[in-house]
């Protein structure tokens, strides 16, 4: 019933600068994916764009600041992985129309993901 825990000073939930481990994962997934089971590959794909949504998300809650340059890398990896999403039999219609307006447009993501979340 009890557990120790331990808050580092750069810890993902307490941090305020976006971590990108999440992503770091997923891309290390894909490559084992694709050299193992490479008739999932779209889902492991679908897997890394979230990865960057889930990312994205963290920082509008903790309201840190996403650079130009981070937001430059996030519209230009959603856009390569969009595809995979759409493509992806697994995924509902409301998760492929999330990863449409996140790919679109972040500022109105942000907008949305903020009134869904009050």
């Amino acid at each position: 019933p009890f557990y120790h825990y331990v808050q580092r000073q750069n810890s993902i939930s307490r941090g305020k600068s976006i971590c990108f481990d999440a992503v770091d994962g997923s891309i290390e997934e894909v490559d084992d994916i694709r050299k193992k089971y490479p008739e999932l590959i779209d889902v492991a794909l679908t897997n890394q764009f979230f990865a960057y949504v889930c990312i994205y998300n963290v920082a509008i809650r903790q309201k840190i600041k996403v650079t130009p340059e981070q937001k430059k890398i996030i519209k230009l990896n959603s856009w390569e992985l969009l595809n995979s999403v759409l493509k992806n039999t697994y995924l509902s219609f409301s998760k492929k129309i999330q990863a449409l307006l996140f790919t679109i447009s972040l500022p109105l993501y942000r907008i949305i993901f903020r009134i869904r979340n009050r």
